[in-house]
């Protein structure tokens, strides 16, 4: 028809984007939309994310246990993967650095994930898997201080489906 009028479908998985992972060895995992790239570049000629999840979430806590028991039952255990966005479940929650400020005075330094991976890392598929084991310490050490800040605590449960 010569009056159609087309619209532009908005993007879902923006950075920050809670998504479940759906294949592969972490299917079934949450996991935090960090970059997204809608065309695909050279190494990856598709539509991609790039997620940083829990591989495996923290134990339930109680006031009775001890420091040092909180202490171990509060490691978390993370991924960084790139995932075809075709592979992942965007869900309705994001992870918002700005809401969550508001929120929790406890975390004084409230960063970005993305920012703090930063950009370099993940123009040179090379570079990531040199810099892997040092980008799954920061991403340990962030999700952990969003743990023990009672930030988000829906995100650190794990599914039951």
């Amino acid at each position: 028809p010569k009056n159609c009028i087309l619209f532009a479908m908005g993007k879902i998985l923006k950075n920050g984007k809670v998504v479940i992972v759906l294949s592969g060895r972490f299917a079934g995992r949450k996991g935090v939309v960090v970059r997204s790239n809608d065309e695909g570049n050279k190494e990856r000629p598709f539509s991609h994310v790039l997620v940083a999840g829990l591989e495996r979430s923290p134990l339930r806590l109680a006031r009775a246990m001890s420091k040092k028991r909180i202490a171990r039952r509060s490691v978390v255990k993370p991924f960084i993967k790139f995932y075809n966005q075709n592979h992942v479940l965007p869900t309705r929650y994001a992870l918002d650095e700005k809401k969550d400020e508001k929120k929790s005075k406890k975390t004084s330094k409230s960063v970005d994930l993305g920012k703090l991976l930063g950009a370099s890392a993940f123009k040179n598929p090379q570079d990531l898997k040199a810099k892997k084991a040092k980008l799954l310490r920061r991403v340990r050490a962030y999700f952990e201080d969003r743990f023990k800040a009672g930030v988000n605590p829906w995100f650190f449960s794990k599914l039951h489906f």
